[in-house]
Order: C-alpha cells, then structure tokens, then sequence
C-alpha cells in the first residue's frame, strides 16, 4: 500500500499491483489508506488458484482483474477468449463475492452481497499468456501468465488512455 501511495504522489495515473492476500475485516480500513486515489486508476491482480477472493483485488477502490485464456481460431478478431478455469493443478482466476467490502454502487447484480469480483479480464493462462524479453536472468523470451500479467495489461490500457475522470 506505501508503494501505491508513493507511485500516485510521483504523478502516476495508473498503478499495477501483482500481490493478494485472503480477506480481512481490517481491509476497509487499508481502502482508505492506500487504494483510495481519486483520478487515479488502480488495479490488483484476482489471484491464480481459482474460486475466492484476494485483496486488495476485492477493494472498491480497484479494477479487479481476473483472467481469461486465449484460443487461436480463423475468424475476423483471430482468437477467441474464455474464463481461465480450474485444471488439475487446481489454477484459475480468483473470483467471488467479498465478505467485507462494501457493494460499489454500479454493481446492480444480486448475486453478491457485498462487492463482486471481478471488474475484468485479461489474458492469464499461463499456456496462453503473454511474450516477454527477459535480458536479466533467462536472458530469452518467456511466456508468462496469471492475473500477475493481466493487471499490468489494464492499468497500460488506462495509463494509454490518459488520466482517468474522478
């Protein structure tokens, strides 16, 4: 959270975070503390080990992003996209109701109580992610998934798109 703060202090209208932790009923207080940036588009990665909520992913005050799995076919777009789900390896995007946030108010479904997870989805299968250089350690390309690697794709969407509206 120090590190978002400081990011949006720096200037950044958008911020990535590829970390989660299980609920707690302190998390509306860390909201106010570190995820409530007004004008400033934040996002959180859903987590990779299917059904259930992560955190700050379940803030009110983040794009929630969850993942989906890409699928190369001949049609105009070239790929068709679907929910990531469970494998044998018990991986998939997190998703759920919250236990302890507050339902934003442009969420209408009745399926939640409380805040729905998630806002939405970017590539995150790890057999279908994304390509990237790694001049560092494997020095080649990799290819890398979970919602680790979607969150970064929508907080560049917004960052593209320019500062976001309060």
């Amino acid at each position: 959270g120090t590190a978002v703060n400081t990011a949006v202090r720096m200037g950044a209208v958008a911020v990535s975070n590829s970390y989660g932790a299980s609920e707690s009923a302190a998390d509306p207080g860390y909201d106010t503390s570190y995820y409530r940036h007004t004008g400033v588009a934040i996002t959180a990665s859903a987590g990779d080990s299917g059904y259930g909520v992560s955190y700050p992913a379940a803030s009110r005050y983040v794009t929630s992003v969850g993942g989906t799995t890409l699928t190369k076919t001949g049609g105009q777009r070239g790929w068709t996209e679907t929910a990531w789900g469970m494998d044998s390896a018990q991986e998939g995007t997190g998703s759920g109701c919250s236990a302890y946030e507050v339902k934003p108010s442009w969420q209408t479904d009745t399926g939640c109580a409380r805040r729905m997870n998630n806002d939405v989805a970017a590539v995150a299968d790890p057999d279908t992610g994304v390509a990237v250089y790694d001049s560092y350690d494997e020095h080649g390309w990799l290819e890398v998934g979970g919602t680790s690697a979607g969150a970064p794709l929508i907080a560049s969407v917004y960052a593209l798109a320019g500062s976001p509206a309060a």
